[in-house]
Order: structure tokens, then C-alpha cells, then sequence
């Protein structure tokens, strides 16, 4: 039977498993098959704060009925120049800008290598080659930069060129040197260029804010206009910014009728969430915010991790991370919460800290707030005890479906205590899992430990088993604890010294350690 003769709902299940180049082909066979390949054609639109990438908005919205209904979700990559709020010069040093973008770039490898065998994989276009060669050019000529004075001036003066072309587009005089972008301006940047798509596109659905640049770099590794502007390191933005996106797309999605059951924040440092808190939106805004919140099923609130630059934490300052947690402590977390009466799953992701008891506390951080529907709670980068943790989870009882917990640190107990502690108390449970490293300080033996989940085991067939038992524990909470392969933390800061800021999860310390010394 050809494809056209099927029924209209048959071909949206074929069409949603279909990659990209089938979708292109069904778009030419026939007015039917086209109008059904359209609406799974771009699930997703990922937009740049910069002049180029906001004009393609236009051409979007101006795209087929079936195109934009089937548009899902809305990514605005809310970055900034790295350099746009240096205090000493207008500009980096040709050095620093040339270290900096070298070794942001590096970090692309693994991505490289995935978008070569997925380009393999697929038809060979003249697209698709193109941006191979451009990206293989592209890194070529970074390595070549650090021997090649003139290719650096080169590349150096692009650089000079966007960050001016950045700086204009909201306003900023290339002579100030100023920490924040004007509200007003970048409220009327945002609007104009999003309005378009936004009212053309009524089937939005999750709208994501992110200001961490991994997302730039790996989308350049497949979109020309990001790869170019990987030319820029970016980073943070100043502290109006993602107030100043949500005053002015909100009330426009709002009149469109979107319904945005899915909210990211992303790649965030704590003082951003604070400028963005109730307190801080005006008056004529607040009832806007709060009309919007309304539908909103699943949040994520994700500070700054891994790619984070020490110049957003002042790493190694514990005066300066002593404020960031007391950021947290005064609700920086859950400020919107009860705004949003519908949430049912939460991720929350903290920042990395030097050290594990820098960390959030989530009983401060969270405050034993009740989520009424909560079904699913991803939290990572954390400091807990037995008791906060146990209690936070048992207030979530009856509701909670998917557990998952990543690199955590548990305070005056073991982490075999603590999973008994819970194993088999949440009913409604239906997947859990930990996410190692593992640490502990264990008050009875006064020692911190690293618990791994299969650290040493020969197979990823046995560390996937590990985890299996382990996840079966806590949702059964039947038979003995899993054995761990655990070992004594060390920190180091860098040269040795034991007392220094830095985590050294040294493989080698328990390594020969028999299994009847693991704890169970």
C-alpha cells in the first residue's frame, strides 16, 4: 500500500520516528505526505541573543501553517560576550582572547567525533559535506593560531567585529564599561525580534532559557551561524537580563495563547535567580508572571556546573561561597515555587564547589518545601545528612515516582545507612537512581569517603548490574544493601598539601582493598 494512502494518524507515528533527510523526501511526494512531514519537521527552535540569528526569526514565522504548528519548544541562548564587562579595557588582549577561545574549543572533541559518525551515518549532502569541511577548517586554524601571528589578527579582528555588532545591538556605547545591560533596551530587542514567532507558532510548549555556553558550542558543531560565533567566548550575562527576556515575552506569549507546561533556566549563577524574584518584578509585570506560571508541570533550575569560569563563583574564595549559600538558605531556590501549583517533576542542579562541604545544603536550600504533586526529583551537586534527606523524601511519599541523585555529600553517616534508611518507604516509587561519586563524612569512624557504583568492576554489564541492585534496594527495600567499592577522600590543592581546595578522587588508595573490607 503506498505511504499516501495511509490514514492521516498513521503517518504522524511513521513521521515521528523518521529522521530528518525522510522527512525532507515524504515532503515531495505528495500535498498529503507533505502537510503531515511538516509538522515534525522542526520540533525545536534554539535562537541566539545576536543580531544575525534573531533576523532569521522572521523567516520562521513567515514558513508553512504545518511548520510552525508543530513547533514544540522555544531555546533562547541568553549568553553575553565574555568581555563585555571588563573593567580595565574596552577589549581582551590579542593573548588572552586567543588562549581563551583555544581552550573553550578543545573541549569540542568528543562532540566532533559524534557529529562525524552521525554525519556518516546519514545521506551525504552537499549541506552536510560542506559543514564538515567548514568545522575541520574551522578547528584546523584554531591550532594553527598559536604559531600564526597573521591568522590570529585575523580571526582577531572577527572577534572585534561581533562583540561591537553585540554591543550595539542593545544599546551599550562601546565606551562603557558597564556590568549590566540596559533593561529597557533589551526588553524591546527581545520583544520585536520574538514577537513574530510567537504569534505564528501557537503550539509552544516548553520554553528554556540558557546561559551556559557548552549549548553554543555543541549546537555550532551543527549550525553554521553558531559555529561562527564561536569566535566569542561567552559567558554569564549581566543580572537584568533573564528579567528583562521573561517581561518581554511572556505577556506576547500570553495573548498568543501558549500554554508553557515545560521552564528551564539553565547554566544561571545564584545572584540571577535573585534579581529575578517577585520582589524584583514591577508591579504592572507581577500578575503577568504569576498568569504565566500557572501551567507550568515540569521546572528545571540549573546553576552553573562543570563550564563554569572561576570568575562566576570565585572559586577557592569561601567568603564568597559562604554567600552563595546563604543565597540559597534565603530561598533562592524556591522563590517561584509556590507560584506554580501544577509542578510535578523538578530537576534542579546546584553549583560544582571546590569542596564537598562548600556545598548547598538542600535543607536549606529547599526548606522542606511540600511540592503537592511531585512525581519526579532530579538533584544534583548537594550536601545532606540522613535526616533532612529522609524527611524531605518521605513528605513526597505519596506522590513520587522517579528519584534520581547525583554527586552528593552525606554528613555523619554512611551511604549503606542512609539507603536503609529509605529503602522500601516510598511506595509510589517507581525508579531510583544514584549517580557516583558518592561521598560521606562517616562520624563514627571521623574519615570522608567516596562510595563508587561499579568503579572497579571489568564490564559496563556489571557496573549496570550494580546499579540495578542498587535500584532495587531502594524501591524494595528487601535483602541485604548492595556492596559498594569505597575508599578515603583526599584533598589536595593541587601540589600535594592535604588542606587545599581542591578534590582528588585518587583510584589508587583502595584499590587492593578485599571485598570483606567494602562496606555493605
Amino acid at each position: 500500500m503506498p505511504l499516501q494512502d495511509l490514514s492521516v494518524e498513521i503517518l504522524h507515528l511513521i513521521c515521528e520516528v523518521c529522521p530528518t533527510d525522510t522527512l525532507q523526501d515524504l515532503r515531495l511526494t505528495s500535498q498529503k505526505l507533505c502537510t503531515v512531514a511538516d509538522k515534525h519537521l522542526l520540533p525545536e527552535v534554539v535562537i541566539c541573543l545576536e543580531g544575525t540569528d534573531l533576523k532569521r526569526l522572521q523567516g520562521i514565522s513567515k514558513s508553512s501553517e504545518g511548520i510552525r504548528n508543530g513547533i514544540k519548544s522555544l531555546i533562547i541562548q541568553a549568553d553575553a560576550c565574555a568581555y563585555a564587562t571588563d573593567e580595565n579595557e574596552r577589549f581582551p588582549s590579542l593573548r588572552k582572547w586567543l588562549n581563551d577561545r583555544t581552550e573553550f574549543l578543545l573541549q569540542s572533541e568528543a562532540e566532533l567525533l559524534e557529529l562525524r559518525r552521525t554525519i556518516e551515518s546519514r545521506r551525504q549532502t552537499r549541506q552536510r559535506i560542506d559543514l564538515l569541511k567548514r568545522l575541520d577548517h574551522f578547528l584546523e586554524q584554531t591550532r594553527a593560531l598559536q604559531d600564526d601571528p597573521t591568522l590570529a589578527e585575523t580571526y582577531y579582528a572577527e572577534f572585534r567585529r561581533q562583540y561591537v555588532s553585540q554591543k550595539k545591538l542593545f544599546g551599550i556605547p562601546i565606551s562603557q564599561q558597564t556590568q549590566q545591560m540596559p533593561a529597557v533596551i533589551v526588553r524591546r530587542v527581545i520583544k520585536d525580534a520574538l514577537s513574530p514567532l510567537i504569534t505564528s507558532c501557537a503550539n509552544i510548549s516548553k520554553l528554556a532559557i540558557n546561559t551556559e555556553h557548552a549549548v553554543r558550542r555543541n549546537a555550532g558543531l551543527v549550525n553554521k551561524p553558531f559555529l561562527q560565533s564561536l569566535t566569542i567566548p561567552h559567558r554569564c550575562p549581566g543580572l537584568d537580563l533573564l528579567l528583562a527576556i521573561c517581561e518581554a515575552i511572556w505577556p506576547v506569549a500570553i495573548e498568543a495563547g501558549w500554554k508553557v507546561d515545560d521552564w528551564s533556566l539553565t547554566g544561571i549563577i545564584p545572584r540571577s535567580v535573585q534579581q529575578a524574584t517577585p520582589n524584583e518584578v514591577r508591579d504592572e509585570e507581577l500578575p503577568v508572571f504569576l498568569q504565566f506560571m500557572q501551567n507550568f508541570r515540569k521546572f528545571s533550575l540549573c546553576f552553573n556546573g562543570a563550564n563554569a569560569k572561576d570568575e562566576d563563583y570565585d572559586r577557592g574564595v569561601e567568603s564568597q561561597w559562604a554567600f552563595y549559600r546563604d543565597e540559597f538558605a534565603a530561598g533562592c531556590t524556591i522563590y517561584w515555587l509556590p507560584c506554580m501549583p501544577k509542578i510535578e517533576e523538578f530537576r534542579l542542579v546546584y553549583p560544582v564547589a571546590p569542596l564537598v562541604d562548600w556545598r548547598v545544603d538542600i535543607r536549606d536550600a529547599l526548606q522542606e518545601k511540600f511540592i503537592p504533586h511531585l512525581t519526579l526529583l532530579h538533584i544534583s551537586n548537594f550536601q545532606c545528612d540522613t535526616e533532612g534527606l529522609e524527611r524531605y523524601l518521605l513528605l513526597h511519599k505519596d506522590t513520587l515516582q522517579d528519584l534520581k541523585l547525583s554527586d552528593v555529600h552525606l554528613r555523619g553517616s554512611s551511604w549503606p545507612a542512609c539507603l536503609t534508611a529509605i529503602a522500601g518507604r516510598l511506595p509510589c516509587l517507581r525508579r531510583a537512581k544514584l549517580v557516583a561519586p558518592l561521598t560521606s563524612l562517616d562520624s563514627e569512624v571521623d574519615e570522608e569517603m567516596v562510595y563508587y557504583i561499579g568503579q572497579y568492576m571489568q564490564s559496563s554489564a556489571q557496573i549496570e548490574e550494580h546499579q540495578n541492585a542498587v535500584e532495587r534496594y531502594i524501591l524494595t527495600g528487601e535483602g541485604p544493601a548492595p556492596s559498594w567499592t569505597v575508599e578515603e577522600m583526599i584533598e589536595t590543592d593541587g601540589e600535594g598539601d592535604e588542606e587545599g581546595s581542591l578534590m582528588d578522587y585518587s583510584e589508587g588508595t583502595a584499590s587492593e582493598r578485599s571485598d570483606d573490607e567494602m562496606m555493605d
